[in-house]
């Protein structure tokens, strides 16, 4: 299994398994994490 992070401030996780013989790839999640930077407002609510 791997892993590989996106998005601007790498919030988003995709896990994926790559089958070499088959040159397929099975993506077995994708994860979005709600990270906040000190640049960005805080909800005041």
């Amino acid at each position: 299994m791997r892993t590989h992070t996106f998005g601007e401030h790498h919030q988003g996780l995709a896990i994926y398994v790559i089958l070499e013989d088959r040159r397929k790839v099975f993506v077995i999640g994708i994860t979005w994490l709600d990270r906040q930077t000190e640049d960005e407002p805080r909800d005041q609510s």
